[in-house]
């Protein structure tokens, strides 16, 4: 990750927690939503539609994605 690049969260599960704490990413100058991760990829689209991100429909799919966190 270069300076000028934002860092990119992955979140796992899709329920209230992860809606908060993507609420306060949100909020962060220089942090992104770049992944999403549920036991259903149904529930990971869902999510995205209120928060942009790439969904993936297992949490391993996510841990091997390019996320930084």
């Amino acid at each position: 990750m270069s300076g000028n690049e934002n860092f990119r969260w992955g979140i796992i599960g899709t329920g209230g927690i992860a809606r908060t704490f993507a609420r306060d990413i949100a909020y962060l100058e220089g942090h992104e939503i770049a992944a999403v991760g549920s036991r259903t990829i149904l529930k990971s689209q869902e999510f995205t539609n209120e928060f942009p991100a790439t969904p993936f429909g297992s949490y391993e799919e996510l841990v091997a994605s390019d996320v930084d966190a």
